[in-house]
């Protein structure tokens, strides 16, 4: 009974964490609306070249792949670290369970190189280097 309960809160927690990444995606294309529309509000005779400009500021400040990998890296691998350090001491009382956990430390830590290795490439693909 007390596996399933934690099953079920993990993912609960899942689905929380992607429920907010689409609300936030939401309310950032909303702000990003707002303040086209005061552009437009304040400067009724704004032409489409001061307009493609703000549009192009907003979609750049909200759109860096690079930066969202580089932040996943830098909290994936101290995570992956805290895994292999907590096999260490599950293991002196359950010796069977190293192994398995070092597994997933080595998993999680790919998983942050990974990222880091895609936030360097999508940096170098947008010009930023």
């Amino acid at each position: 009974m007390g596996a399933g309960i934690a099953a079920l809160g993990f993912w609960l927690f899942i689905a929380a964490a992607v429920i907010g990444g689409i609300w936030e995606g939401i309310r950032k294309r909303e702000e990003s609306h707002k303040t086209l529309r005061q552009l437009l509000e304040s400067q009724p005779n704004a032409d489409d070249k001061l307009i493609a400009v703000v549009q192009k500021l907003v979609e750049e400040e909200q759109s860096r792949p690079d930066r969202d990998f580089l932040v996943a890296a830098f909290w994936l691998i101290p995570v992956a670290i805290g895994l292999a350090g907590l096999a260490f001491f599950v293991s002196m009382n359950e010796p069977d369970a190293r192994a398995p956990m070092i597994g997933v430390a080595t998993l999680v830590g790919c998983i942050g190189v990974g990222a880091l290795i895609a936030s360097y490439v999508f940096k170098k693909l947008d010009g930023r280097e």
